[in-house]
């Protein structure tokens, strides 16, 4: 009897304590949680991370090879724009340079002397004008002469017994790119000779038009030798293992061949203009100046060019800043392209970030962002603002992005090239409207709502469309209808 009053005991036990918490808890036992609708701002921000950046900078290269001459800042100086900073030798554009002014100058002097003659004030005799070219014939030889014995002779034991298309210097140099230059030229020039020698059995007095050209040619040759000097000329300054007699020889003979050389040179400029000069009004019409002028013009072009070359043998600054790399030293040989200077502008800083194509429409040109350092930590802060979004996109772990640039806002001597930037660009705000938590709010078909508790007793809810504005990155979104301020939602 006693086990079977238990039996009945212990279900109706039961009964009682669940009429008990519902009588306590009409919901069912579970609390729902509610939050007020509130009004006040909505902030959307998009977060990135960037690197601070110069406003300028810019490596400097040359566009062709050769040996640094000088060097005239170090890393850290502060240069000014259009100041020189690093230069290439140049010594065999200046030969060139020298040349072309010669050979304008000759054309100029040919331009007056046909307007005069055209204009019959300046005539001169056949027998003149025939002198004039029988002493060009001689020059020609006589050059030929001072070319071929500085070229062969006074360089005689520079170069080893190679091929007539294979010659190297056997010295050895510090000059490692003039040493190479050499072994080129040469070949270069005996060719020159060789085809000089075989031309002069061409030329007569009479033959005016080829002592002309030749002329001309004979100089053009010339520059060639003069640029083969001036490289052999570096190797034997430079050169290593030589007794101080042995290279005093050296240096006597080349220097007596450059003398060749540039008497050759005057020679053949000096008889060209003579032969200028000697021109008769009747070889000469208005047609003739117009062509002249053409030559002088062409002449000219070269003074330029030559001109222009030099200047690109020296590096100068395009914008005020500071250097931040120079990767070589004075004798150095550089290749073209090479990178030989590095400069940052002087100026506010600024930084690039990739803003992946899911933010991309949030933000634009002109807005602010509050950016903090890692150097600094993110108590430090800094305002900034949106200068460039590129149009293209970057490709980044197979995910598209857009290179954003901003610009720091103010100077900052804390700030400085390479630190890592932590920015928030703030895209939109509202000021005073309703808002609830984003987290409270559903979406079915496209449609948004909140749930509310209808019943108090029981703890029932019910679904309430509303319209959303603003989804700010603040957890908060804009409700711009269906609720009222103060009303209670539940959140979660």
């Amino acid at each position: 009897m006693s086990f079977k009053k238990k039996k009945v005991w212990i279900p109706t036990s039961i009964v009682l304590i669940i009429i008990i918490i519902k009588i306590l808890f009409p919901g069912g036992g579970v609390t729902q949680k509610t939050i007020a609708v509130e009004r006040g701002p909505v902030v959307l921000e998009v977060s990135v991370t960037g690197r601070v950046k110069p406003t300028k900078n810019l490596d400097l290269a040359f566009e062709r090879s050769g040996r640094l001459s000088s060097v005239l800042v170090k890393v850290g100086d502060v240069v000014s724009e259009g100041q020189t900073l690093i230069s290439l030798d140049h010594m065999d554009l200046d030969a060139q340079l020298a040349q072309a002014q010669a050979s304008y100058e000759s054309q100029q002097a040919r331009l007056d002397q046909i307007i005069k003659n055209a204009q019959g004030g300046g005539s001169k005799s056949d027998l003149d004008l025939y002198n004039a070219y029988v002493n060009a014939l001689d020059v020609i030889q006589d050059a030929y002469a001072k070319s071929d014995d500085a070229v062969r002779n006074q360089t005689n034991g520079l170069f080893d017994s190679g091929s007539l298309n294979d010659s190297k210097v056997i010295l050895e140099t510090t000059a490692i790119q003039a040493k190479i230059n050499s072994g080129v030229l040469v070949v270069d020039a005996k060719r020159a000779l060789d085809v000089w020698l075989s031309e002069q059995f061409q030329l007569s007095p009479q033959n005016y038009a080829g002592i002309r050209s030749a002329l001309d040619t004979d100089i053009q040759r010339m520059n060639t030798f003069m640029n083969f000097y001036a490289n052999l000329q570096e190797v034997v300054n430079a050169a290593t293992g030589l007794d101080a007699t042995t290279q005093s020889a050296y240096k006597t003979k080349l220097s007596a061949g450059k003398t060749e050389l540039v008497a050759a040179l005057s020679s053949l400029n000096k008889a060209k203009q003579s032969i200028t000069s000697q021109q008769s009004t009747g070889q000469d019409s208005l047609d003739d100046v117009n062509i002249q002028k053409g030559q002088v013009a062409q002449a000219y072009a070269q003074i330029t060019y030559y001109q222009s070359q030099i200047a690109k043998a020296r590096l100068v600054a395009p914008f005020a800043g500071t250097v931040t790399k120079i990767p070589f030293e004075k004798g150095d040989i550089v290749q073209p392209n090479a990178t030989v200077i590095s400069l940052i502008g002087s100026g506010q800083y600024q930084m690039e970030t990739n803003v992946t194509e899911s933010d991309i429409s949030k933000i634009a040109v002109g807005q602010k962002a509050r950016v903090t350092l890692d150097a600094y930590g993110q108590d430090v802060l800094f305002t900034a603002h949106i200068i460039a979004i590129d149009l293209s996109e970057t490709m980044i772990e197979g995910v598209p992005t857009y290179k954003t640039t901003l610009q720091f806002d103010t100077d900052d001597a804390r700030i400085l090239p390479g630190l890592t930037a932590n920015i928030d660009i703030l895209s939109d705000t509202k000021e005073n409207v309703l808002f609830i938590p984003t987290r409270a709010i559903l979406v079915k078909d496209a449609k948004k709502y909140v749930k509310y508790i209808s019943d108090a007793k029981t703890g029932q809810t019910q679904e309430k469309e509303i319209q959303t504005g603003l989804k700010g990155s603040d957890g908060r979104t804009e409700v711009i209808s269906g609720l009222a301020e103060g009303e209670k939602i539940i959140s979660e």
